[in-house]
Order: C-alpha cells, then structure tokens, then sequence
C-alpha cells in the first residue's frame, strides 16, 4: 500500500523499476550520502523518472527520492497511530470508524509535510491527506 501511495503522489510509472544501485558516480548516490550521513541498510531502485534510497537512520525505515539529475523530490517515513494529533484521530473516530488503518506515511516535498492514511473498508480502499495543520481530506479512492 505504501508503494501505491508514494507511486501516486509521485505521479510515475513503476512499471520500468530496475532494482540495481546507481552507479557511484551518480549524482543521487552522490547527494543521498551527503544528505543522510550516518544511513544504513541502504538499497536502491530506479525508474525511468526517479531514483529511490530506501534506509535506515535513527532507528526508522526511510526512503528518499532524486530526480534523475540527483536533485532530492522527497522523503517518505512510517508514522504510528500515535503520532498523530488528537484532532486527526478524532476525525478517524467519528468519519471512518468503520475502517481499518492499513498505513500512516509521511511525506516531506520540499519544504511541505503531510501525512497520508491508507484505509479500508469492505470493498474500498481510501487515503486520506493530513496537512500541516492537522486537516484531514479525502486524497484518492478507489475499489479493491
């Protein structure tokens, strides 16, 4: 579910992924290492539009993402349940409590956070977008 959220919010095809690192003497290898010092358990894939880094650093799973000049796009991470504010948990409660949280994942492009819910329910599937002030709206939709 994550993938379909980032490919999503992305707006490119997976259907050209190569699992293979960048050479090193990439520009987002290159960027990825001055960026994330100190990341480990790093792997790689790369699409015809976008270079992803998926890693680890401080204990968490990350993932980075370069355009194919090396310049970063966005980060991604995993958020708990807990993370999230009174106010969004609230939300969740009374508009889609019939749901189930399949995943919290926050994305970070430019200097832009929110946070994206994946939900379902029955037949459906929805994520949500929470912004940086805690608004919850309904991003996509769509039948399982």
């Amino acid at each position: 579910m994550k993938n379909l959220i980032i490919a999503t919010l992305l707006s490119v095809s997976l259907a050209t992924t190569a699992f293979a690192a960048p050479t090193s003497g990439n520009s987002a290898t290159t960027n990825f290492k001055s960026d994330f010092k100190g990341a480990t358990n790093v792997s790689w894939k790369t699409t015809a539009d976008f270079v992803k880094a998926t890693f680890v650093m401080n204990n968490e799973r990350r993932e980075a993402f370069y355009d194919l000049e090396g310049n970063i796009i966005a980060t991604s991470k995993a958020v708990s349940f807990a993370e999230l504010s009174e106010n969004v948990k609230t939300v969740l409660s009374e508009k889609y409590g019939n749901y189930t949280i399949r995943e919290l994942v926050q994305m970070e492009v430019t200097d832009t956070k929110a946070m994206y819910i994946s939900l379902e329910y029955d037949k459906e599937t929805l994520i949500l977008k929470v912004d940086n002030w805690g608004v919850v709206t309904k991003w996509a939709k769509s039948k399982k």
